[in-house]
């Protein structure tokens, strides 16, 4: 019968289509004498007072309303509900209750608000009471929501009050034999794991023009295949819609984890476990099929995206999870908006190898698409801050200006290795003539923004003489076609037959430096593991990595670092079988070591469908993956990873460290550093110490900024 009704009504929007709603009651009078209370849904718009959560008591009215002078709801004593479009005085104010759905003006919700919007819809002339959906519009869809409400269904009609709540929310079918709870945006659980170890909701904190996540999962005592998981976007209660994103975690095998190494680093006769299953790629969940294995568990992602100018505050997202038409559970999760907002000019330098060739390859396109394809990979990174190697476009063309000129792109290579337009040009040559190279230094230099985020990156972690002399070729080359270049040769150790390939290097001409990280090493340290890249002698004539580093930026060079299959545990780095705390901190670390931005040789190197089966194929440890090809599941794009999500969020971290220098105090933001980290091997391991320590840092940055 319920899909009957709904048939007979979608018919009836062909014919009626949207038609915008009048102001009943509305004009341009002076301003309002009248508020609306900052915990309410109330907005005061004109003469109206809409958002007025379901059909209120006319005390329940009074009460979200705030006024110097008496405010009396019509001639309603303090017990009776308040219809549409009743009169609120104040003074010699009036206004007009907009009670959503009640477009019979009898404070009720019935069939004959159905009736009266349907006749109204087809007269053209609509009650703001008959925008059941808020969108600014009556229409039948407004019609379909109060149907499926006035039947039973699980349908939100108008505004709805909230307050934050750490309760479990009931589903209108309630399934027992399900579980929902949340976990955090750090730690990985195995897919065999299905205990129960978290609360009924999380709160996501978040500055404004900020992306944020994290994870809930679902448990079975039965096998489910019918289940299909949906979240609203984040509303506040005045009606301002952040939006949210919804991902399901697709799980790998690994033979290794965090645990393993941790176990390892304690005692060496440490035997492996058996393989583990966490998850990596987060395909989006409406294309995701998923089935609910009966002690096993499920997890999803959820991200909130703040907008640069999102009202600070609390806002909720709905999440469903239903059986059919049925909603079988339910749960709210929250996000904080703090009061204050992270520029598009992201503070953490990033340059990320990006394989257009792996792209077209894996979703099979052959034919020119003028790097429309690319540039969905490209965007999908600068969206979560991170910088690809390569422009979608040539620096030389003109379509690359409006790229150089987003505050968001902190680096592009110029020319170098692995070239899209390489072709059969040596790496080291990279692909531009002498020609090319002045005349991209002459259309660059007259932009000082273009000029500060190109470089030229032509050898890969030189070894030895052959190719620490490919470096100086290429500086010399540089001198002459592209002065003011910057120069980066990511390598991971100081010796060349003899010499201090540090010192060679510079005196090549590199000025903008990538080592590993693992150069940070304290010399002395002899815990297991731990690398020592500069001997006696080098530190003894340079200094420590932080001295020597710390004396080439004085002199006018730059600094960054990189990491790649190496370093490794118990080192910070990228892989897969790190728990997240070990992949965040990194930023954390970068930061305290004065490092200005991090390079990561590769996202997509894709192995052949592999890596969606096992971590461990190409190279190991899902080095050089972070992005997943989205033909997979019907993508025209990427499909995204929880490491990337992490570094993301560490990127972002990066960000206020920064920003607190100036807020805080550099004495405030070291103390509070110290606490996640004190050194390149010396770092927490609990998710909940970083995320305490940065919303703290969060919190403060909100006061300061704002001046409480």
């Amino acid at each position: 019968m319920k899909r009957q009704i709904i048939s007979l009504l979608l018919a009836f929007a062909l014919v009626c289509g949207a038609l915008s709603i009048s102001s009943s009651g509305a004009s341009s009078g002076a301003s309002s004498e009248l508020f609306a209370a900052a915990d309410s849904t109330i907005v005061i718009d004109g003469r109206q007072i809409t958002r007025v959560a379901g059909i209120p008591t006319a005390a329940e009215l009074r009460a979200q309303l705030e006024s110097d002078g008496e405010i009396t709801v019509g001639d309603l004593a303090h017990g009776e509900l308040v219809a549409n479009n009743t009169p609120v005085s104040c003074g010699e104010q009036v206004y007009f209750a907009v009670i959503t759905g009640d477009v019979c003006a009898d404070a009720r919700l019935n069939a004959r608000d159905v009736i009266a919007m349907m006749k109204q819809i087809a007269s053209g002339e609509t009650d703001a009471a008959a925008d059941v959906d808020l969108d600014g519009a009556a229409n039948a869809r407004d019609v379909i929501l109060l149907m499926r409400r006035l039947v039973g269904w699980d349908e939100t009609i108008g505004a709805e009050y909230f307050e934050y709540s750490e309760a479990p929310v009931a589903a209108p079918c309630e399934d027992e034999s399900l579980s929902l709870f949340f976990g955090d945006n750090l730690t990985k659980k195995d897919k065999g794991d299905a205990s129960v170890d978290g609360g009924a909701t999380d709160t996501i904190r978040l500055a404004k023009n900020e992306i944020e996540f994290t994870q809930f999962f679902l448990t079975s005592e039965t096998n489910r295949s019918d289940l299909v998981v949906t979240a609203t976007d984040f509303v506040s209660l005045k009606g301002d819609v952040m939006e949210s994103e919804l991902l399901c975690e697709h799980y790998l095998e690994m033979t290794e984890c965090e645990a393993v190494y941790d176990a390892w680093y304690i005692d060496q006769t440490y035997e492996y476990p058996d393989t583990v299953r966490w998850a990596d790629a987060l395909p989006p969940a409406a294309s995701y099929p998923f089935k609910l294995v009966a002690g096993e568990s499920q997890g999803f992602v959820i991200k909130a995206k703040s907008s640069a100018d999102a009202p600070a505050g609390l806002y909720r997202a709905k999440i469903s999870v239903k059986s059919g038409d049925r909603v079988v559970k339910r749960a709210d999760v929250f996000a904080r908006v703090w009061d204050f907002a992270l520029s598009d000019e992201t503070a953490c330098a990033t340059a990320f190898g990006l394989s257009s060739y792996n792209i077209y390859l894996y979703h099979r396109q052959y034919d020119p698409d003028d790097k429309v394809l690319y540039r969905a990979y490209y965007d999908f990174l600068l969206e979560n801050r991170v910088s690809a190697y390569y422009l979608p476009y040539s620096v030389l063309d003109e379509r690359a200006d409006e790229y150089m000129s987003n505050p968001r792109v902190t680096s592009f290579m110029i020319d170098g290795r692995n070239h899209p337009n390489a072709g059969t040009t040596p790496d080291s040559q990279g692909s531009m003539t002498d020609t090319e190279l002045e005349a991209a230094y002459e259309k660059l230099s007259k932009n000082p923004d273009w000029m500060k985020k190109g470089y030229f990156y032509y050898v890969d972690e030189p070894s030895n003489e052959y190719m620490a002399a490919e470096v100086a070729a290429s500086a010399s080359r540089l001198k002459e076609h592209f002065p003011e270049y910057r120069l980066t040769v990511p390598y991971f150790t100081n010796y060349l037959d003899g010499d201090d390939m540090t010192a060679f290097l510079r005196e090549s001409g590199v000025n903008l430096w990538s080592p590993l990280s693992d150069f940070w090493t304290a010399p002395g340290d002899e815990r297991p593991m731990a690398s020592y890249i500069f001997d006696d002698n080098a530190l003894s004539r340079y200094g420590t990595a932080e001295e020597r580093f710390a004396n080439y930026v004085a002199e006018g060079d730059e600094l960054w670092w990189y990491v790649c299959i190496i370093p490794q545990y118990p080192y910070a780095n990228f892989f897969a079988p790190y728990q997240g705390a070990l992949t965040r901190v990194l930023f954390w670390q970068q930061y305290m070591y004065n490092v200005d931005g991090v390079l990561y040789w590769a996202v997509n190197d894709w192995q052949n469908g592999a890596e969606w089966r096992t971590m461990d194929c190409g190279f190991a440890y899902g080095d050089g993956r972070l992005l997943y090809c989205g033909a997979k599941y019907g993508v025209r794009g990427p499909i995204s990873s929880l490491r990337l999500e992490i570094i993301r969020d560490g990127i972002e971290d990066f960000q206020y460290l920064k920003m607190a220098e100036d807020a805080l105090g550099k004495a405030e933001v070291d103390r509070l550093v110290a606490r996640v980290t004190t050194g390149i091997l010396d770092y927490t391991h609990d998710a909940d110490v970083i995320r305490e320590v940065r919303n703290a840092l969060g919190d403060a940055l909100s006061d300061a900024l704002t001046g409480k």
